[in-house]
């Protein structure tokens, strides 16, 4: 009898172990109903990292880029014998500081050049623009007007406030100061605060070039290096520059000689004046201006 109690018993102590376990295995989760938890590659987790910080960086340089264009010149690329080069900017890009002047409110004076509609000699120190800042400036010395550059890379103008269509540009320049691979000139039909123009110019080092500043990103439609010695080369040599937009005829001349003619349709209005830029090799580039001049092409 003992046996058979001992038997009841080892049965009871199963059937109380097998009704616990079906117990607790009611009350788990069921694991196909749990919602399937989205896994992410360590290579899309990098990727959507690096597209947010471009993000920001693209947006912080964009900021960071209307401030400069508040204050500083437009920039040109480096300059290159019979390349295109790429913008910066142009600067662009941008907008330089302020270097148009009002129209000049000078007393009438004898035409001596002949033809001019408007001549300039800088003898009446109100008609251009003035200011003179560290990294640079205009201002008039004993007659003359002088542009002077400290930005690496960039090019200043100054202009006189009226709109031209067909236009011839003349000015006397030469190199007081800076490197000799700096350059000068004219510029016409500039507009939208000097996001587009086109820019004449030669260095007293031989380069010229004809190049277009177009919503501020820049190029040298052509250049090259004087081999003919059309150029007056060296500091304080003076060379007469002039620029003629007429219709799509761009030419650049020097010492009345022709150095460069391209055809471009891009812009057929706009202001006039002067320019000076640095290359990459240096800066301080300063010119002394006279005998500005405009006249009909």
């Amino acid at each position: 009898m003992k046996k058979v109690h001992q038997q009841i018993l080892g049965l009871s102590l199963i059937f109380l172990l097998f009704g616990s376990i079906f117990l607790v295995s009611c009350n788990l989760p069921v694991l196909q109903q749990q919602q399937p938890v989205e896994t992410i590659s360590k290579d899309e987790i990098f990727t959507s990292v690096a597209l947010t910080i471009v993000a920001d960086y693209t947006k912080s340089a964009q900021e960071e880029q209307v401030k400069a264009t508040m204050t500083q010149p437009v920039p040109l690329p480096p300059l290159q014998t019979n390349t295109l080069e790429p913008p910066t900017q142009s600067p662009s890009t941008a907008t330089p500081e302020p270097t148009n002047s009002e129209t000049p409110t000078l007393s009438p004076t004898p035409t001596e050049i002949p033809g001019a509609i408007f001549e300039d000699n800088f003898s009446n120190s109100n008609g251009w623009y003035k200011y003179t800042g560290d990294e640079y400036g205009f201002k008039y010395v004993k007659e003359t007007y002088h542009i002077y550059n400290k930005i690496l890379n960039a090019a200043i103008w100054s202009i006189r406030d009226v709109n031209y269509h067909n236009i011839k540009i003349e000015v006397d320049g030469k190199r007081v100061d800076g490197p000799d691979d700096g350059y000068y000139g004219v510029v016409c039909r500039l507009k939208d605060e000097g996001d587009n123009y086109y820019a004449l110019v030669i260095g007293d080092d031989g380069f010229y070039g004809i190049g277009r500043m177009k919503d501020g990103e820049f190029e040298f439609l052509e250049d090259g290096i004087d081999e003919k010695g059309i150029i007056n080369q060296g500091k304080n040599h003076m060379n007469r520059v002039c620029g003629v937009c007429n219709e799509k005829r761009l030419t650049l001349f020097a010492n009345g000689e022709e150095l460069l003619q391209v055809i471009d349709d891009t812009f057929n209005s706009g202001n006039v004046g002067m320019v000076v830029g640095n290359k990459l090799s240096g800066v301080g580039m300063e010119v002394e201006f006279d005998n500005f001049a405009i006249l009909n092409p």
